[in-house]
């Protein structure tokens, strides 16, 4: 089997036209990561920043009575544990954005219209993969297609004249500090995991005003065990930069501040 769940020998031009109009390759693709997938979705480096999107949603959901994720935004992990990271983002992307233009010119009798964004960590690996999606050969647009993490997101819409000047000066404060999911919890509740293991951490952590930059020993498996105790004993307060993470990802792709059902 190719990636995407063709038999090899075949290509997709050899499909007959009654099929090319009732299969979503991106659907079928996603059903053999084992993703469940919403119209829009958006892919990050593992699994930890989809379990802690996860659980900011469901604490949005206990507390406002509307998740932020479900059919119309989903988020999926480019890959498990070592499968997963930079290079993983670039080619899922890539693979799904190839299925969506697939799909889109097979005139499915089914309307499944899919859409996708990425999401790298800033940091140096992160910040290189993003410079290279989106150099000037690529038709991947720079925060409108392709994302890095970022601690602050502007109200100004993506796309228009204004956003890259207000993305720069909501985060001009964190200039050099790396930005992974974990660094959108809050402090008090990494503190507290870090009393309960105090080898969780490879280094001390960067401190600066209302920022930190936390280096997980996960190696040693304290990223699992941080998503476990998230899950566990994470609340709304403490998922406050997550939450808006996703409340920014739902309005690039024109969403609702929530699900709504």
């Amino acid at each position: 089997m190719s990636d995407t769940g063709l038999p090899r020998r075949q290509s997709r031009d050899a499909f007959t036209a009654s099929q090319i109009q009732t299969v979503s390759l991106f659907r079928a693709y996603s059903v053999r990561k084992g993703w469940q997938i919403g119209t829009s979705n958006v892919i990050f480096e593992g699994v930890s920043d989809v379990s802690h999107c996860d659980r900011a949603s469901d604490l949005h959901k206990l507390e406002f009575g509307k998740a932020l994720l479900g059919p119309q935004m989903r988020v999926l992990p480019a890959g498990f544990g070592r499968e997963g990271g930079v290079r993983a983002v670039e080619q899922q992307f890539q693979t799904l954005q190839s299925l969506i233009e697939t799909d889109a010119n097979a005139q499915l009798s089914t309307n499944e219209r899919y859409k996708v964004i990425a999401v790298f960590d800033d940091d140096h690996a992160g910040r290189l993969a993003f410079e290279a999606v989106t150099n000037r050969y690529s038709k991947w647009r720079p925060h409108i297609d392709v994302f890095v993490l970022k601690r602050r997101f502007p109200a100004a819409q993506v796309g228009c004249a204004s956003f890259e000047r207000e993305l720069r000066a909501a985060n001009r404060d964190y200039n050099g500090m790396d930005c992974e999911i974990e660094d959108l919890l809050s402090r008090p509740l990494l503190e507290r995991f870090i009393r309960a293991n105090p080898a969780a951490l490879r280094h001390s952590a960067l401190i600066r005003g209302d920022a930190h930059h936390f280096e997980w020993n996960a190696a040693a498996g304290f990223k699992g065990a941080l998503r476990k105790f998230v899950e566990s004993e994470a609340t709304l307060a403490d998922m406050a930069g997550v939450i808006q993470l996703l409340r920014f990802l739902r309005r690039t792709f024109g969403l609702g501040e929530a699900e709504t059902a």
